[in-house]
């Protein structure tokens, strides 16, 4: 297995449990889901060489504003934040992908 795959494998443990997190109504999944989806980082395993210093910031800047509505969801229980965290964090996502696609077709 390639870091991006399991990068990608992370990636999408953690969703499946952000998911659950935000439908149940269970906030502390949350944890072992920012846990999976932050893990790929220290390990070094989203490293990929080629993309842009543009592409990650900006891929950097949707992920952080999804973790502020996340741990204010956390921290309140407001509802409303968890969708809003779920929202940003799939465009943190899609950010990601695009940034290793636009790479990719250059």
């Amino acid at each position: 297995m390639d870091n991006g795959e399991k990068t990608l494998l992370c990636v999408t443990l953690a969703g499946l449990l952000f998911m659950a997190a935000v439908f149940l109504d269970e906030r502390l999944l949350f944890v072992p889901a920012a846990v999976l989806d932050w893990l790929p980082v220290p390990t070094g395993w989203m490293r990929v060489p080629g993309v842009s210093r543009r592409d990650v910031i900006y891929h950097v800047a949707a992920t952080l504003a999804a973790y502020v509505f996340g741990v204010a969801w956390l921290a309140t229980g407001y509802r409303w934040l968890a969708l809003a965290f779920m929202e940003t964090w799939w465009i943190a996502v899609m950010l990601g992908q695009l940034a290793i696609w636009r790479m990719k077709t250059r």
